[in-house]
């Protein structure tokens, strides 16, 4: 780590994930951005998810595990993990992700003069990571010339496609 470098939280959410948990959590803990803490909330999986997060857990001290006592759902889960995050920037993560080594330095070098918030493309891949030759971008407008409708009229923004600082 860097002093340079602000904390960066990453809120991740959990649920019965194992079959792509550990590849997200490499792609994580292998970003070229060092300074970061990141944050799993799992919602009471009953899969070998638990096993594979106390795995990590015992490896990286920037991973903190939060358990729910009861089932609360995606938003709720969300909301949990976002409130203990205390990076000066937040990503959020699901648990199917793949993270490109530097996504936490691209996406985080595009906070300056007052910006607030960041969002990205995503290239869809199957569930062995091979590319679907697919991006966000192709059904939604996602460029330089945003096209508002997007944002009005679909969910064209994917939480896993966006940071945000923690007072926005």
């Amino acid at each position: 780590m860097t002093d340079d470098q602000p904390l960066i939280s990453i809120a991740l959410c959990t649920y019965n994930g194992e079959t792509f948990l550990s590849e997200q959590l490499d792609s994580i803990l292998n970003q070229d951005y060092k300074n970061f803490e990141l944050i799993i909330s799992d919602d009471c999986s009953t899969d070998n998810t638990s096993i594979i997060l106390q795995d990590y857990n015992s490896r990286d001290q920037r991973i903190e595990i939060l358990k729910s006592d009861y089932n609360q759902g995606y938003i709720l889960n969300f909301e949990k993990a976002i409130k203990h995050c205390k990076g000066e920037i937040l990503f959020l993560s699901d648990q199917d992700d793949i993270w490109v080594k530097s996504k936490l330095t691209e996406i985080s070098n595009c906070f300056v003069n007052n910006i607030d918030l960041v969002f990205h493309d995503s290239l869809f891949i199957d569930e062995k990571g091979k590319s679907l030759q697919r991006k966000m971008s192709d059904r939604f407008t996602l460029d330089q010339k945003i096209n508002p409708l997007s944002f009005i009229l679909f969910n064209a923004i994917s939480g896993h496609a966006l940071a945000f600082r923690k007072n926005y």
